[in-house]
C-alpha cells in the first residue's frame, strides 16, 4: 500500500504554505493543514542581505 502524501505541513503559516506550494509545483503530493483562513500581513524576517 503506497503513501498518500510526500509531505504534510501542519500550521506552517506563510513559510509552510510557500514550502508546500513549491514542492507541489515540482510534483510532490502535499497536504496543508492550517488553522488560519487568511495570513496577517506582518514582517517576520523576510529580508535578505548581501
Amino acid at each position: 500500500m503506497g503513501e498518500l502524501f510526500d509531505l504534510i505541513v501542519v500550521g506552517g503559516g506563510l513559510g509552510g504554505a510557500a514550502l508546500a506550494r513549491s514542492l507541489a509545483a515540482n510534483g510532490a503530493r502535499v497536504l496543508v493543514i492550517e488553522r488560519e483562513e487568511r495570513f496577517r500581513d506582518c514582517v517576520r524576517g523576510e529580508m535578505m542581505t548581501p
